[in-house]
């Protein structure tokens, strides 16, 4: 189906399920690219709708949870760039005296997320049932991988942005 020969009927139609509570979310497809070091890398491809929605909701958590944040931190987060990133690191190497740089990577982080640690988080914060909801099932939603139909108890599906 051309999503974007229907928009003008789909987006309304979802914006009143998601409101009312009756979108259901679909389950993702998981794909393997290749990393660098040769391993693959999984990667949760949400549909056309989810997407749309996932990028709704992020926008609402990103403006909850900005101010949380440590300001040196630039990862997916809005109006921060790898480019600032790196010049901040300059920055602190060449003005500021630092030397020491510390290269961390977490194994494994989308998947090992516990869910109900992550709703306790959200509780913290968000308060509006239907983004709650919604998260819900995006949580609880199927992953088919090599076509096997799996439903993870812990972890989130990373998307195609994901650094994962």
């Amino acid at each position: 189906m051309d999503y974007h020969k229907q928009r003008e009927t789909r987006i309304p139609q979802l914006l009143t399920a998601f409101k009312s509570g009756n979108y259901r979310a679909p389950n993702i497809l998981r794909v393997h690219i290749p990393k660098g070091d040769g391993k693959l890398r999984p990667l949760g491809l949400p549909t056309v709708e989810d997407k749309l929605l996932q990028t709704a909701v992020t926008r609402v958590l990103q403006l909850v949870y900005e101010d949380m944040f440590y300001p040196g931190s630039y990862g997916f987060r809005p109006g921060k760039s790898q480019h600032q990133a790196l010049e901040e690191l300059s920055s602190q190497v060449s003005w500021k005296g630092n030397r020491n740089i510390i290269d961390a990577d977490m194994q494994n982080y989308f998947g090992s997320i516990n869910h109900q640690c992550l709703r306790e988080f959200l509780d913290l914060r968000i308060k509006d049932g239907v983004i709650r909801k919604m998260i819900d099932k995006w949580l609880k939603a199927g992953v088919l991988d090599n076509g096997q139909l799996i439903y993870p108890t812990e972890g989130t599906p990373p998307g195609e942005r994901s650094p994962h």
